[in-house]
Formats: structure tokens, C-alpha cells, sequence
């Protein structure tokens, strides 16, 4: 289940941001909760005593008790929460707020499309750490891809932990369509996980496993302008 949380003081603010991620979400066909806390205590009580993970939790910075900066240094020896959205009044308040997984800062009063900006980025993120069949009773999730190979009629899974899923038969467009926007064609033989590039210029790209790879002439346009437009989202979903 896809869940979200709120901690935040202000029972009106629980609400109107409960209703933003109803609306957010009423057409994505999926099961999701969200949950409201007032304070830190109720937020760590409930990790305390539950086995789910938050897949984003939107934390405002100012509270009585703990405050959510506070709040935000726990979470970060705490894998029950991942993503973190910091709300405010005075952006002067953000520079301490910045984090591993601060991954965007909202001005009150909120507004709905900033809201959905963040909520259906981090749905995205979730669907990607789902499990996808690649082949019969062969899974792996998105996230956990770092490139694809062509071998002739098969294609090799090379991971970002170094593992490898050997001779799926199955083409590259097929793959593409599969994974989506975020696999980028940079190769007759290659799709990458645009997520796990660590570098690239006019000819290679550098995977997170450190392998090059080779940018083939005629895919260099349509990679720059396909990793362009996914850098420039992630830049505008953390602002």
C-alpha cells in the first residue's frame, strides 16, 4: 500500500492537505492511506509499532516539542520513512532543513499543485520499486536496474549491486516500453537507468557500477534531450 503521512500541528492543515492528496491521487488506481499526526511523539509511536513504510512524509518544520528539523535527524537512521517534504512559513527556516531524503520544501499556504507536484513524484518512485516480470517467474524492480545489454535475441539485466540476470529473450524496445521514460536508449545494444548515471559527456556514459558505456552516434540527440527533461524534473520536484 502506497502511504503518506502528515505530521503537522495545525488540524487544518491535516485536512486540507488530506484532501490534496485525495484529489492527488483519485486517478491512479491504487490502494493508498493517509495518515495524521500533531506532534513527533505520535509519528515515532507509530513506527515504532508498525511494519509499513512511509513512502512520503510531508513535516512541518515549525511545531511545539519537537521541531521538524528535529524530527527530520531522526528519520535519517530510520528506514521507515523515505521520502521527507518540509512545510513552512519563512523560508529562511529551510537552510537547516536540508537532508538525505528532503526531497522538497512547500510554502504556507499550501497550494494544491505543489502538493500534487510532490505526491505523484514520489507515486512514480514508488512504482518503480515494484517488482516487474521480465520474464517467466523472473522479477526485479525498477530501481534496481542499472543497464540492459542486447545479445543477439536475448538481453542481460546488469544491476546496481553487480549482479547480473543472464539471457532474457526478449528485445531492447520491448524493455524500453516496458520501464518507461526514465530507460534511456544510448546504444543499438543499451538501455540505461537514467537514475543511475553518475556522469556522462559526448560519448560515454558512467553507470553507478562504474561501467561506460558507449553513447552511439545516432542515439546522442535523443539521449542529452531525454536525460535533460528527467534531471530538469527531478530539479523542480525538490522546489
Amino acid at each position: 500500500m502506497f502511504t503518506i503521512a502528515i505530521c503537522d500541528d495545525s488540524q487544518m492543515i491535516q485536512s486540507g492537505l488530506s484532501q490534496f492528496i485525495d484529489r492527488a491521487l483519485e486517478n491512479k488506481n491504487t490502494e493508498y492511506e493517509t495518515l495524521t499526526f500533531s506532534n513527533g511523539d505520535e509519528l515515532f509511536s507509530w513506527i515504532d509499532n508498525n511494519d509499513r513504510v512511509i513512502e512520503l512524509l510531508f513535516l512541518d518544520i515549525e511545531m511545539p516539542g519537537m521541531s521538524g528539523v528535529e524530527i527530520k535527524s531522526q528519520l535519517e537512521k530510520n528506514d521507515k520513512v523515505k521520502r521527507v517534504v518540509f512545510e513552512t512559513s519563512h523560508y529562511e527556516n529551510m537552510q537547516e532543513a536540508f537532508g538525505a531524503k528532503v526531497i522538497g520544501f512547500m510554502l504556507k499556504p499550501l497550494k494544491y499543485e505543489d502538493v500534487k507536484k510532490r505526491v505523484e513524484n514520489a507515486f512514480d518512485e514508488y512504482t518503480d520499486d515494484i517488482l516487474i516480470e521480465i520474464s517467466k517467474d523472473i522479477f526485479v524492480k525498477k530501481s534496481d536496474i542499472s543497464f540492459i545489454k542486447a545479445e543477439g535475441n536475448y538481453c542481460d539485466f546488469y544491476c546496481v549491486d553487480g549482479k547480473t540476470i543472464k539471457a532474457i529473450r526478449s528485445s531492447l524496445s520491448y524493455f524500453k516500453k516496458l520501464l518507461g521514460d526514465t530507460f534511456i536508449r544510448v546504444h543499438k545494444s543499451y538501455i540505461v537507468n537514467a537514475y543511475d548515471i553518475k556522469k556522462c559527456d559526448r560519448s560515454l556514459v558512467a553507470m553507478s557500477n562504474n561501467v561506460q558505456i558507449s553513447i552511439g552516434r545516432s542515439y546522442l540527440n535523443s539521449f542529452k534531450s531525454e536525460y535533460r527533461a528527467i534531471a530538469l524534473s527531478v530539479a523542480q520536484a525538490r522546489f
